[in-house]
């Protein structure tokens, strides 16, 4: 029997449709290197794995199943639709490196 992928969320109706439209957009665009032609592979594979469930209550929900490396890209994906072009980013990787001291 082959292994599911390990990352697993159940996404409500309107969370799943959120996230297939934002690739939906970044399939066009053509201004960052990779990010239309990602968005399209994740778009892809998330409409051919994902399945409609519904649960106990009557609810339904999307099971979404991937692989570490999709889930990294899905994550990049999302960051890249909530960025702000004015937003100042800190540098908290540096706090990481010296043990989370502020």
């Amino acid at each position: 029997m082959a292994q599911l992928p390990p990352v697993h969320m159940k996404l409500n109706l309107d969370n799943f449709d959120l996230l297939m439209t934002i690739l939906a957009f970044h399939t066009e665009e053509r201004e960052v290197p990779g990010l239309a032609n990602d968005a399209h592979d994740l778009m892809d594979k998330r409409m051919r794995f994902s399945r409609l469930c519904t649960d106990l209550d009557g609810r339904q929900y999307v099971d979404v199943f991937m692989y570490e490396d999709e889930a990294v890209e899905m994550i990049w994906q999302l960051l890249f639709a909530a960025a702000d072009a004015d937003m100042a980013v800190s540098d908290y990787h540096s706090r990481l490196q010296k043990g989370g001291v502020r």
